[in-house]
């Protein structure tokens, strides 16, 4: 009689345990979903120039996300000044972000958005089919057009230390209305082609003890890309970091 008891003791508690975790992720998700939200409307942008992202996706659960700046250089000074003048430049230079989450351990979703000239919020989903390939498809939401905007990358690479990668690839997209230059505006329906490279720095095991804060992110990435239709006069530089807000989160699985 006395074994039975402890049996179903034993299941209660087990029971009770699941229903709290449960409780607990239902929690952390609706916490994700908010700080989503609002990594988009406080202007923590995905600028269309720059990935900051190498091969690697986060992995079933897991939540990662990043925070960059991204500056035009061009390859002369006349074109530089020219730039300025008209607000071509202007289309170039924005700071960013994203989030992502791991359905799977080889596909992400994440959310994004744009807040240059060219202002615009999307989706896109990343998916790793092989050991060196990566491709990433989405869609900006253009606010000032209220039209969709496709894109879809192509990349390659490989992580050569514990904690180095590099990776690069090909990025295409369609705006219909892109705003070019700014004094006067101009604009074009544009396919645009971008290539890319860049390399990571990172720490490969994040916060082991899944510490709520660090003082330190997770990594470093420098990227140069070439808008090879848009602009052959610049080439644009990005540099991003991983976990920027000094924020962890624990592995967020859809199941209890």
């Amino acid at each position: 009689m006395s074994q039975i008891l402890k049996i179903k003791n034993q299941r209660l508690k087990t029971k009770m345990q699941r229903q709290k975790n449960f409780r607990n992720n239902l929690s952390c998700k609706f916490f994700i979903c908010v700080f989503g939200f609002l990594f988009l409307f406080f202007d923590f942008s995905y600028a269309i120039w720059g990935l900051s992202q190498d091969l690697s996706t986060k992995g079933a659960g897991n939540v990662g996300y990043t925070g960059f700046l991204t500056l035009p250089l061009y390859l002369t000074s006349s074109a530089r000044d020219s730039a300025i003048i008209n607000g071509s430049d202007d289309k170039f230079s924005t700071y960013g972000g994203y989030i992502q989450y791991g359905i799977t351990d080889d596909l992400d979703v994440g959310l994004h958005g744009n807040s240059s000239i060219n202002s615009s919020i999307g989706v896109d989903v990343k998916y790793n089919p092989a050991r060196y390939l990566t491709t990433i498809v989405g869609f900006d939401y253009i606010m000032n057009e209220m039209m969709l905007a496709p894109f879809g990358t192509v990349m390659t690479g490989a992580e050569l230390s514990k904690n180095f990668s590099i990776y690069g690839g090909l990025k295409v997209f369609h705006w219909s209305n892109m705003i070019i230059e700014r004094y006067p505006q101009h604009k074009e329906n544009k396919m645009g082609t971008i290539l890319y490279t860049g390399l990571h720095l990172f720490r490969k095991d994040g916060w082991k003890d899944q510490r709520v804060a660090s003082f330190l992110p997770l990594g470093l990435y420098v990227e140069i890309g070439y808008p090879v239709n848009v602009d052959n006069q610049c080439i644009t530089l990005t540099l991003g970091l991983d976990g920027f807000l000094g924020l962890s989160f624990p592995s967020l699985r859809w199941n209890y």
